[in-house]
């Protein structure tokens, strides 16, 4: 489970918008072992390219991108909830009594548990389409996210998926 705080300035130059996005997220402790929270920070850039149809409808398409920088807490937090961690089953503890291989395993858990490092994450790409007739509005969009950082032991391929707004303005 995890919790987000979310901020952000954005700048119009005509059709064009800038935006800079700032997350907090904060996780929920599931282990012994707390992990550190994480910071996004998502520079973003649309433009909408607009059709008048006739007087009271419109036809935009507004290409957005976007890439995530942020903090790696939560790739290691996932990897060391789900069984991923194998840094165990690479060192010898047969010498070991039971409460030194408990702490080994607590220690090579909280390594794991904490990746501060600041970095690319991912980027994403996205087509929106918005048809407005009156008040109405259809959005239908495609959004295309690919990640940057690949650990080890954890699936990162790229996906698309759709999305689809219906908006009534009332004035």
């Amino acid at each position: 489970i995890s919790n987000c705080i979310e901020t952000y300035i954005s700048q119009d130059i005509g059709e064009t918008e800038g935006k800079l996005s700032i997350d907090y997220d904060y996780y929920k402790k599931t282990s012994a072992v707390k992990t550190p929270n994480d910071w996004i920070l998502t520079p973003e850039v649309n433009h909408t390219f607009t059709m008048k149809l006739n007087k009271k409808s419109s036809l935009s398409f507004i290409p957005t991108g976007s890439v995530d920088f942020g903090t790696r807490n939560l790739y290691s937090h996932v990897a060391a909830n789900s069984g991923l961690d194998t840094t165990l089953t690479n060192t010898n503890t047969s010498n070991l009594t039971a409460k030194q291989k408990k702490l080994l395993e607590q220690e090579q858990k909280e390594e794991t548990t904490n990746n501060s490092s600041f970095g690319i994450l991912d980027y994403t790409i996205a087509l929106s389409v918005n048809y407005k007739i009156k008040n109405f509005e259809i959005e239908p969009a495609f959004n295309y996210t690919s990640p940057l950082y690949r650990p080890a032991g954890q699936s990162t391929k790229s996906f698309g998926y759709g999305t689809l707004n219906f908006t009534y303005t009332i004035y």
